[in-house]
This record gives structure tokens, sequence and C-alpha cells, in this order.
């Protein structure tokens, strides 16, 4: 009986004949009779309050359809603190970046001139910039207070476990959650010395090839056709359909081939696509640039601080790793960090009888070169230098027992 196996073979992947002859339709490339193009007008503060919108420059170019601000959009019940329901800002700009007009015209050119026409006018608000300084009860209020979306989250692989503390907390806080793992206060009283270090985070951006894109139609009776570069094909029905105020069997959306995703392409240009070709009933095409797709979308981590003291036996990896992290979410989970609620989950774990380094010495390494400066430290029973660039305070176990 002969056994087939794949190991070792190479195999052509099913879509690898179209993309490499360029075969393959991405969002950006569906065509529609009649399309139309849009152009997104952003804003260039962190926090500011939106006072006017003069369109009439832009509305007089050759081509321009339409300049639609928050309130001009067909969504019955507008919810700024979802961008989803809310797709343009309506009295305040949250983050540099933030929509705050879309122009649609017959082509791109002439949507991408008209948008710089659309003039502007905002009272700059203080912005919650630092996420520290955000926590503090009287620091500027960036957003309307919502709990985390657990749909997308859940979609993200987050797990639904910690206890979310019923705590007073300051108006920036959307929620706090607290998770533990075995006695923190046990481990540090065991731990021969104690190293309490902050870190920080840059945010990053997921960086695939392909940006952003939605293009959506309306047919005569009225339903909505939307082509999309998403990850989440129901989740995004769902939430087109509950932003235009439709039962989702008049909505269909078509994943189109994506460009690259890794986990931030599922709902954000979709019910603004679709509510511009409501609005208009021709379809409309809303194709990011690159300078909008990382001013005005979903990053993949936003800038975080921690706080993590750690205890450390002389023949463990660590007895008592306790960590704080403050990090922006901003509106449910969009946008950027500049004027964002914070999110402040907490968490502690305490481990003991955990192999050293030494003792888990791979078959074959030799003591040699298995040997570091932390191992050669907890040797010569003192605690080890730090790593270069590292400023770790070091404590007694003793102050960090409670």
């Amino acid at each position: 009986m002969t056994t087939f196996s794949s190991i070792g073979r190479s195999l052509p992947r099913p879509d690898g004949g179209e993309k490499v002859t360029g075969l393959t339709r991405y969002a950006g490339d569906v065509r529609l009779p009649g399309m139309l193009h849009a152009r997104l007008v952003l804003s260039p503060h962190a926090h500011a309050r939106i006072l006017r919108i003069d369109a009439k420059d832009a509305a007089a170019l050759p081509g321009v359809v339409g300049v639609f601000g928050g309130r001009d959009l067909p969504i019955p019940s507008p919810d700024p603190a979802d961008r989803n329901r809310c797709p343009l800002a309506l009295d305040r700009a949250l983050f540099t970046g933030h929509p705050v007009a879309a122009v649609v015209a017959l082509t791109e050119a002439a949507a991408e001139d008209a948008a710089a026409l659309v003039r502007v006018e905002y009272e700059e608000l203080p912005a919650a910039i630092d996420p520290l300084e955000a926590m503090k009860p009287d620091a500027p209020l960036v957003g309307e207070r919502r709990g985390g979306d657990e749909a997308a989250l859940g979609m993200h692989g987050a797990a639904g476990a910690g206890q979310a503390l019923q705590e007073p907390t300051p108006p920036n806080v959307a929620s706090t959650a607290h998770f533990t793992r075995g006695d923190v206060a046990s481990g540090f009283r065991d731990a021969d010395v104690v190293i309490e270090k902050s870190y920080r985070t840059a945010m990053v951006h997921q960086g695939y090839l392909e940006p952003r894109a939605a293009i959506a139609s309306v047919d005569a009776l009225g339903n909505v056709t939307v082509w999309a570069t998403t990850q989440a094909l129901f989740y995004t029905r769902s939430e087109v359909a509950e932003a235009l105020g439709l039962p989702e069997h008049r909505v269909r959306v078509i994943a189109t081939p994506l460009g690259g995703g890794f986990g931030g392409k599922f709902v954000l240009l979709e019910p603004l696509a679709a509510a511009l070709a409501l609005a208009i009933r021709r379809p409309v095409s809303l194709v990011l640039t690159r300078t909008e797709e990382f001013l005005a979308t979903t990053p993949a981590r936003r800038w975080t601080r921690w706080r993590r003291p750690s205890g450390w036996t002389r023949w463990s990896c660590g007895c008592a790793m306790p960590s704080r992290r403050v990090s922006p979410w901003p509106m449910a989970g969009h946008g950027r960090g500049s004027a964002c609620a914070s999110v402040w989950p907490r968490s502690s774990s305490s481990e003991t009888g955990v192999p050293t380094r030494r003792s888990a010495r791979p078959t074959g390494v030799s003591a040699e070169a298995w040997a570091s400066p932390w191992a050669a430290g907890w040797a010569a029973s003192s605690p080890p230098a730090p790593c270069a660039g590292s400023t770790p305070t070091a404590r007694s176990a003793s102050s960090w027992a409670r």
C-alpha cells in the first residue's frame, strides 16, 4: 500500500497562478457601471471641536457629485463611540487622521482635488496624549465611554478570561481586568532579589501591501452589495446592516482576495462606502492611500506602558512576576492613539519550581556555551548585572512582601 505524504514536496499554491500572472482582482480592482470615487478629509488635530465645514469650493469643482459630513449620511442612529456606526466625525475629531468629511466625484483625481478644497474650522481642545496622564480624573475627556467590543476581541483570539474590576474608574478608563495565577506575595517573600523596570512599546501597523478598500452599490429595491477587503465576512455584513438600519438579508458582502491583513482588516470603510452609495444611489469606491492607511485605520498594536517588578531566586527562572499594563484603546478599538481612551488591564502571576537555564541545558551543548552572565551571577550568590541599556531597580524581597 502506497502512503501519500506532502512532507518534503513542493506543492503549488492554489492561487499562485492567478497572482503571478496578475489575474487576481482585489477590491481596488472592482469596476462597476457608473461607479464614483470617494476621498476622505482627515483631521490634522489630535482633539478638536468641529465648528464648520465649508465645502463650497469643493462642490463647485467639475466632476464632484457631493461632499458629505457626518450628519449627511443615511445612518439612522450614529454612535460617536463606534466608528462603524459613525464613520465620519460629528462634533469632535478624536485623533489625528479622524475622517470628518468625504468627497465623492466622477474620478479619483477629481475627488482628491476636491478634498483638498474642503475647509474645516476647528477649535483645538486639550488632548490626552500620555496614557498615564489620560487616566487622571481631571484629564481631558477623549471619547464617549463604552466597553470593549467582545466580538472583535474574539476574532483576534482574545480569551474571555480575567475578572473585570467593579471599581470607580476615571472617565477615560474604558475597562479594567485582573488576572491572577499563584501567590505573588509568597513569591516575593521567597525571592532573593526583586527587580523592577518600566517598559514602553511603540505603535505598530500591520504593513499589509494592499490598502483597505470598499466598493458598495445599491440596486433598485434598496439592497446593498459591498465588495470589501475583510477577514470577517459575516461580521462585516452585520455591522453594515446595523449601521444603515437594514435587515441583514438586504445586505450582501463579497470578500475579495486579500492582499495581506494580519488581523487588521475587519470592518472600517464598509459602512461608510455603503452609506455613500445609498445616499447617491450609485456605486461608490473608497480605496485608501498609504498615508490615509497609516493615519485613519486600526494599527496592530497601540503604544503601551508596562511596569513590572519580578522576583528571582538563585535557582529558578522567576518566582513572582506581576505586571501593570496601560494601553490606549480609542473608540471601542478603532483609531490612533493621539487622543484615545485608555484600557488598563492589570495582571499578576506567580510560578515556582521552574527549571533554571543551567538545568535545562540542551543535549549536545557544552556547559561553557550554555553559561551566561545571568547564570554566573546566580552561581556567585549575587544578582547578575543588568542587560546592556536597561536600568532596573533592585529591591529586597521584604520590601515587596505585603
